[in-house]
């Protein structure tokens, strides 16, 4: 299962949205906003909001 992940809009460095899924499951998602926002960013300190448009999978290195 692959990590999904955003990029942070101030400092355009990834951050993980605590979501874990396939390719097939992130196609799937609805192309609208999402709650939980992504609060306290680890790169700038601010709250985020995130679309489908804006995520993006990574390999969790797992088997």
């Amino acid at each position: 299962m692959s990590q999904v992940f955003m990029d942070c809009p101030t400092t355009w460095k990834p951050v993980y949205v605590g979501l874990n899924m396939e390719w097939n499951q992130l196609e799937a998602l609805e192309p609208v906003a999402t709650d939980p926002n992504i609060s306290n960013c680890p790169h700038c300190g601010k709250s985020h909001r995130f679309e489908k448009r804006d995520l993006y999978l990574r390999a969790d290195g797992g088997g």
